[in-house]
C-alpha cells in the first residue's frame, strides 16, 4: 500500500530514480520520504522526460504538452529546466539525469524501475495535526553528523539552540532536523521565521497565528500557552537574534508550562533560559594546506563539495579535476568554511575563473586583516565575502542588489521592477539584472508555484538595507515599496469575499512583512500618512485571516490618530477604519463600548457621505453590539433601520443578513411567531452559504446560522425534537467547515441552550466537550465565559436543601455578568438572579421574562414555603399570560405546570388538570424531554420528577 502523509491512499504507479520516486498520476516527487516541493511546470517537464526516459525530446514538444495553448519562449524551457536539475542535485558530485542535447532538447539518461503498489481498502479519516514546514530547496551538504545530533537531543531534551555566526547554515540545520523528525511529532511540526520581524512586541503574537490563535488584547502569551499545554509539537524559532529577549522569555514559557511541546531555535547567541541545550554549529571541514591535492581528495571535504554542486549550477560546464581542486581547496580554507561565503564565491564561477576568484580573495583579505590572514575572525571572513561579492559586481546589479534589500519577505518579478528601475535604470536591466543575481547566489529563486518568487537571505538582506541607508536614495526606495504594497493591497476585501481562505492567504500571506515595514514607514516622518492610511483600512482581510487581529486593532488606531494630518477627518477612509477597528475590538475583546463608538462613528460618516452599504454594516455591528450586552429592545430599533435600509439595495447577501437579523431581534423581544418567519425565509434563501467570517456582514456561512436561529424559535414554539435535531445539524456543519468561530457560535447557542433546556445530559456533556475544544483557539471572552457558566450549571447537582448547594449556586449568580444573566436562569431555576428579576420588572428580559417569572415564583415556594403561594401564584399567571403573549408554548407549558402543581397542593386537582391539560395536547413532539416528563406526571398526580 502508499502511505502518503500518515495517510492511506489508493495507489497508482510509481517511477523510481536513484533515490526519488514520482508518482505522476498523484503528482509528487520524494526523497528518501521527503517529499519536494516543485513547481507545476518543472513537474510536468520531468514527468515528461522521465515518461519517454533515453529519447531525446524537443524544445518544441515540451512546450506543447508543458504550456499548451499557452505562447512562451524557449527561455521558459530553460528557466524550468535549471531549477528541476537543481531540485534533483544534477551536479557532478551526483548521479546526472537530465542531458543536454545541443541543438535538439533534453534527455532523461537516469535508469528507471516502475511499480504498482497494491490498493488497499484502508482509508484513515482521522484528522493529523498537520504543521508548517520551510521548504528545502538544495541538498545540505556536510551537516549531517549535526542534524543526527541535533534530533537527539530534541527527541531527549526537549529544548534546543543552533547557534553560529551568520552564513554558517543554522537555518538550512535546522529545516533537515524538523524535517527528520516530521513523523515523530506526527506531522506537527511548526516553523516561524523570525528574520522579517522587527518589533519584539509581535514575537507571540506572531506564534499565535501560526496555530490560527487570535492575539488578545495586551500580553497573548499566555493565551498561546494556554492552547500549546495540552499539545505534543515541535516548534521551529529561526533567526531569534535580532529579538533575543523576547524569543528567550517566551520560550522558556512554552517550555516550562508546555511539557510535551519541544523547541528547536536559531541564533547567533544562546538563548540563555531554562531548558536550552546549545548546539554549536561548526564551519564545514575544509582540506589542509597542499599543493598537490587532486580532485578526489578535495572532494572529501564538504566545504569542497558545497563548492562544486553550488558552482555547477551557477554555470553548467563547471567540474573539478586535478588543475582546479587546489584552488577550490585554497577559496575554502580563505572562506574558513562558512557556507555562505562558499556559495557566494562559487556562483561567480560563471563569469570568472577559480584562478581569479582566489586572486580577487587573497588581495581583498590582505587588505583587510593587514596581510594577516589568521587575524580574521569568522563573521569578518563573511562581511568581507560580501563586500567582496558586491564589488565584483557591475554597477547597475550593486544599484539592484541594495534596492532590493527593501524587501522582507519573497518578491516578484514585477515588484522588483517597480521598486527597482528607473529612468537611469530601465526595466529590461532590472529583469535581466535579477537573473544575474540569482546566477551568482546572492538571490534565491522559488519556482514551486506558477509565479517565480525571489528572496534574499537574511545575512544579504540587512547587507543590502546598509548599502542603501548609505546612499542618497534611501527615502525615495523605502516611498516606492510603500506605494507597491498600497497597491497590492488595495484589493484585498474584494478577493477575500469572492475566493477560498487558502487561495487568498497565497496570494497575501507572504507579503505581510513588507505591508508592516510600508506601514510603519508611511507613519514615521518622512512616510505619507495617506499612504499608510489607506494600506491599513485595505488590508483588514489579511489581519483577519491569519488571525492577527490585536495586532490590525493596534494599526486601526494609529491610523485614526493620523486622520487630520491628512485632512481626512470625516472621509470615506475614517468610515472604513472605523468599522473595521469595531470588527477588530468585537473579534479580540468582544461587545465592549469602544466597539460600539467605532461603529457609531462609522454609520455617522456612512449616512453623511450617503455610503448606503457602510451604512448597513456599521447598522449589523451596532445591532450585534446590542444583542450581546442584552438590549434587546436596541437591537430590534436597529433590525428595523437595518431592513428599511435594505429594502433600497437590491443585495441578496444584504436581503439574507436582513431576514438573520430581524428574526433574532423579534424573537429575542419576545415575538416567536414573527421570528419564524423571518428565520425559515434565512434558512431557504437562495444564498445556501456565505463563506466569510471575517467581512462585517458575512459573520457566520447561512447554512449555520440560519439554522441556529431557527432551533430557537422551534423551542420557544413547543417544538423541542425538530429543535435539538436542528441545533445538532448546526454544529456539524461547523465542525465541517473546520472554523472555529462559527463552531462556539453554535455550540454556545443554540445548541447548549436547548440541550439544557429539554434536559439531554448527554448532550450537554458533548457540547460543553466541543465548546471547550472550539473556543480553545479563540479569544473572544464571550465564548469562555460561557463556557464557564455551562460547565458550573452541568455541574451543580440536585438540589438537596443543603447550604452547600446553595453556597454553589450563590458562586455562579455571584459571577454573572453579560446577557448570559437573564438566559442561565432557564436552565436551572435556582440561577435566576435578582438582577435578572429586576430587569423583568423594568420590561426589558424580552424573551426569557415568562421564565424568569415562573423562576421567582417557584423560588419564593421552595424558600418560604406556602406562605408565598399567592404571591407564587400570581407570578405564575402573569407568566403564563406573558408566554401566550409571546407565543412561547414551551414556557407556557413551564408555567402551566407549575401553577397546576400550586392548585393540586390546594387541592384544586380538576382546576389544575383543566389548565395544564390543554397546553400539553398542543405538543405534538419531544414527550420524552424533561419539560413534558414533568407535565405528564402533573397531570397524573404524581410527585414531580
Amino acid at each position: 500500500m502508499q502511505k502518503l502523509d500518515g495517510e492511506y491512499l489508493p495507489s497508482s504507479e510509481i517511477i523510481s530514480f536513484g533515490s526519488w520516486r514520482l508518482c505522476p498520476r498523484r503528482r509528487w516527487l520524494e526523497r528518501d520520504g521527503v517529499r519536494l516541493e516543485l513547481g507545476d511546470r518543472a513537474l510536468d517537464i520531468l514527468i515528461v522526460l522521465v515518461e519517454r526516459a533515453g529519447e531525446v525530446v524537443t524544445n518544441n514538444e515540451l512546450l506543447e504538452q508543458v504550456w499548451r495553448g499557452v505562447t512562451v519562449s524557449d527561455g521558459s524551457v530553460r528557466f524550468q529546466i535549471a531549477m528541476l536539475r537543481k531540485a534533483l542535485n544534477d551536479f557532478p558530485s551526483d548521479v546526472k539525469y537530465i542531458e543536454n542535447v545541443p541543438g535538439r532538447g533534453y534527455r532523461f539518461v537516469g535508469f528507471i524501475s516502475r511499480s504498482t503498489p497494491p490498493e488497499t481498502a484502508h482509508l484513515s479519516h482521522e484528522p493529523r495535526a498537520r504543521g508548517r514546514l520551510a521548504v528545502r530547496l538544495a541538498r545540505m551538504v556536510g551537516r549531517d553528523q549535526d542534524v543526527a545530533a541535533i534530533s537527539r537531543k530534541i527527541i531527549d531534551q526537549r529544548f534546543v539552540t543552533i547557534i553560529g555566526p551568520g552564513g554558517i547554515g543554522k537555518t538550512t540545520v535546522a529545516v533537515a532536523a524538523s524535517q527528520v523528525l516530521v513523523q515523530s511529532f506526527d506531522l506537527a511540526v511548526h516553523f516561524v521565521d523570525f528574520s522579517a520581524l522587527r518589533n519584539p512586541q509581535l514575537v507571540a503574537s506572531t506564534v499565535a497565528s501560526l496555530f490560527g490563535l487570535q492575539a488578545m488584547s495586551g500580553d497573548p502569551t499566555s493565551f498561546l500557552i494556554n492552547y500549546l499545554r495540552h499539545k505534543r509539537m515541535l516548534i521551529v524559532f529561526d533567526c531569534c537574534e535580532h529579538l533575543i529577549d523576547a524569543a528567550a522569555s517566551l520560550t522558556e514559557k512554552i517550555f516550562r508550562s508546555a511539557p510535551d511541546v519541544h523547541l528547536l531555535a536559531t541564533s547567533r547567541e544562546s538563548l540563555r533560559v531554562e531548558g536550552e541545550h546549545a548546539h554549536r554549529l561548526q564551519p564545514l571541514d575544509v582540506p589542509p594546506p597542499k599543493a598537490d591535492i587532486s580532485a578526489r581528495e578535495a572532494m572529501a571535504f564538504p566545504a569542497v563539495e558545497l563548492f562544486v554542486e553550488r558552482a555547477a549550477a551557477s554555470s553548467g560546464g563547471f567540474e573539478l579535476d586535478g588543475v582546479v581542486a587546489p584552488l577550490v581547496a585554497e577559496i575554502c580554507r580563505f572562506l574558513d568554511g562558512i557556507p555562505l561565503a562558499i556559495e557566494l564565491a562559487a556562483g561567480r564561477t560563471g563569469v570568472m575563473s577559480v584562478a581569479a576568484i582566489v586572486t580577487s580573495l587573497k588581495d581583498l583579505f590582505s587588505l583587510l586583516a593587514g596581510g594577516q590572514r589568521t587575524a580574521l575572525p569568522r563573521h569578518q571572513t563573511l562581511r568581507a565575502t560580501l563586500d567582496w561579492s558586491h564589488e565584483l559586481l557591475p554597477p547597475n546589479e550593486q544599484i539592484i542588489l541594495r534596492r532590493l534589500g527593501i524587501f522582507r519577505g519573497s518578491f516578484e518579478l514585477n515588484s522588483a521592477v517597480t521598486v527597482g528601475s528607473e529612468d537611469a535604470l530601465p526595466v529590461s536591466e532590472v529583469k535581466s539584472g535579477i537573473g544575474n543575481l540569482v546566477a551568482k547566489s546572492l538571490l534565491t529563486a522559488n519556482a514551486s508555484r506558477d509565479i517565480v518568487y525571489y528572496k534574499m537571505l537574511d545575512t544579504m538582506r540587512a547587507y543590502a538595507r546598509e548599502k542603501v541607508a548609505d546612499s542618497a536614495e534611501a527615502s525615495e526606495i523605502a516611498r516606492r515599496h510603500a506605494f507597491l504594497y498600497a497597491d497590492l493591497f488595495r484589493n484585498a476585501e474584494a478577493d477575500w469575499d469572492v475566493g477560498p481562505k487558502e487561495k487568498f492567504l497565497e496570494l497575501y500571506a507572504g507579503r505581510i512583512d513588507d505591508l508592516r515595514a510600508a506601514l510603519d514607514w508611511a507613519f514615521s516622518s518622512e512616510g505619507d500618512v495617506s499612504v499608510g492610511i489607506k494600506s491599513t483600512a485595505d488590508s483588514r482581510p489579511v489581519w483577519f485571516a491569519l488571525s492577527l487581529v490585536e495586532e490590525y486593532r493596534g494599526h486601526a488606531e494609529r491610523a485614526l490618530k493620523h486622520l487630520k494630518e491628512a485632512s481626512l477627518v470625516g472621509s470615506e477612509q475614517e468610515m472604513r477604519l472605523s468599522l473595521s477597528l469595531g470588527l477588530a475590538i468585537y473579534n479580540a475583546w468582544g461587545p465592549v463600548p469602544s466597539m460600539a463608538a467605532a461603529a457609531a462613528r462609522a454609520l455617522e460618516i456612512a449616512e453623511r457621505l450617503g455610503a448606503t452599504t457602510y451604512r448597513v454594516r456599521a447598522l449589523w455591528q451596532l445591532a450585534r453590539e446590542r444583542a450581546n450586552n442584552g438590549d434587546y429592545a436596541g437591537l430590534l430599533a436597529l433590525c428595523k433601520r437595518f431592513d428599511e435600509l435594505a429594502q433600497t439595495i437590491a443585495d441578496d447577501a444584504i436581503s439574507l443578513v436582513r431576514d438573520r437579523m430581524t428574526g433574532l431581534g423579534v424573537h429575542l423581544v419576545g415575538r416567536q411567531a414573527e421570528a419564524r418567519v423571518y428565520a425559515e425565509r434565512a434558512f431557504n434563501h437562495p444564498s445556501a452559504s456565505m463563506h466569510s467570517t471575517q467581512t462585517t456582514l458575512k459573520d457566520y456561512d447561512n447554512r449555520i446560522a440560519s439554522r441556529a436561529l431557527l432551533a430557537r424559535v422551534l423551542w420557544f414554539q413547543g417544538f423541542p425534537d425538530r429543535a435539538a435535531a436542528l441545533a445538532a445539524e448546526s454544529v456539524e456543519c461547523s465542525l465541517r467547515l473546520g472554523d472555529a468561530l462559527p463552531a462556539c457560535y453554535v455550540l454556545a447557542d443554540p445548541a447548549c441552550p436547548i440541550a439544557f433546556w429539554i434536559g439531554n445530559r448527554s448532550e450537554i456533556a458533548r457540547y460543553l466537550r466541543l465548546l471547550r475544544e472550539q473556543s480553545t483557539n479563540l479569544p473572544f471572552g464571550l465564548w469562555h465565559s460561557w463556557l464557564g457558566y455551562y460547565e458550573k450549571v452541568a455541574a451543580l447537582g440536585e438540589n438537596d436543601g443543603t447550604s452547600a448547594f446553595q453556597d454553589r449556586s450563590n458562586a455562579i449568580i455571584d459571577e454573572l455578568k453579560g446577557p448570559i444573566i437573564d438566559m442561565i436562569g432557564t436552565f436551572r431555576e435556582e440561577l435566576t438572579c435578582p438582577e435578572a428579576v429586576a430587569r423583568t420588572a423594568a420590561g426589558i428580559t424580552g424573551c426569557y421574562a415568562p421564565e424568569i417569572l415562573r423562576a421567582e415564583g417557584a423560588n419564593l415556594l421552595r424558600r418560604r414555603g406556602q406562605q408565598m403561594a399567592e404571591k407564587a401564584e400570581a407570578l405564575f399567571k402573569r407568566s403564563l399570560d406573558l408566554a401566550r403573549q409571546q407565543g412561547a408554548l414551551s414556557w407556557e407549558l413551564r408555567s402551566a405546570t407549575s401553577l397546576a402543581r400550586l392548585w393540586q397542593k390546594q387541592g384544586r386537582s380538576d382546576r389544575a388538570r383543566a389548565l395544564l391539560a390543554p397546553v400539553y395536547e398542543q405538543f405534538s413532539e419531544g414527550f420524552a424531554t424533561a419539560d413534558l416528563l414533568a407535565a405528564k406526571n402533573t397531570l397524573d398526580d404524581r410527585p414531580p420528577i
